[in-house]
């Protein structure tokens, strides 16, 4: 497409023949023309690049693991617009695991754990305020579903968390961080 250049690989995985993977990449088709220099205008649109891997590994009969990854960056050099930012950007990172243990019909059991963070930057003259997030998760269910209708669930879950502010007001130093702990059961 003319939004962006991708490509696409998928199939059987190492591991048997019910292992399987998938991955993909886009880049954005403005970076790349102008890469190429053939746009040279329009510097202020965004550049991005972005990924996914999703992977499927079954390990015997009662349990599998799905491993999924995402990651995105985006950018925008402002220096041609009437404001004071010179460039702006974004980043995205997630990844999760899940294993799944089958007990029974009835039975089944998760334990997840994931990560997922996140980052928003803008640069005014020589300093950059940055934002950045992060959560990091696990969570165990077991899962009864005596029938069609009915299905009931108990578990726990974990959660760190950390939010961090760099530069704020393009002041450097004027920094911020926040911790957080969050247990549920």
């Amino acid at each position: 497409s003319f939004v962006g250049t991708e490509a696409v690989v998928e199939g059987p995985f190492i591991g048997g023949p019910d292992t399987s993977f998938l991955l993909t990449y886009r880049h954005s088709t403005l970076a790349f023309l102008r890469s190429l220099k053939i746009l040279t205008n329009y510097t202020n649109l965004p550049d991005y690049d972005d990924a996914l891997l999703k992977l499927h590994v079954p390990l015997g009969q009662n349990d599998r693991i799905n491993i999924t990854g995402v990651w995105g960056t985006a950018s925008s050099d402002l220096q041609n617009s009437n404001t004071d930012e010179l460039t702006s950007g974004t980043g995205l990172t997630v990844g999760d695991l899940d294993w799944q243990h089958v007990y029974s019909d009835k039975w089944i059991g998760h334990m997840y754990v994931n990560y997922v963070g996140n980052r928003y930057d803008e640069r005014f003259s020589a300093t950059t305020e940055e934002i950045t997030t992060g959560f990091s998760t696990i969570k165990t269910t077991l899962e009864f579903t005596p029938n069609a209708t009915n299905s009931f669930e108990i578990g726990a879950s974990a959660q760190a968390g950390k939010y961090n502010m760099s530069n704020i007001d393009s002041v450097p130093g004027a920094d911020s961080n926040i911790r957080s702990n969050y247990f549920q059961v």
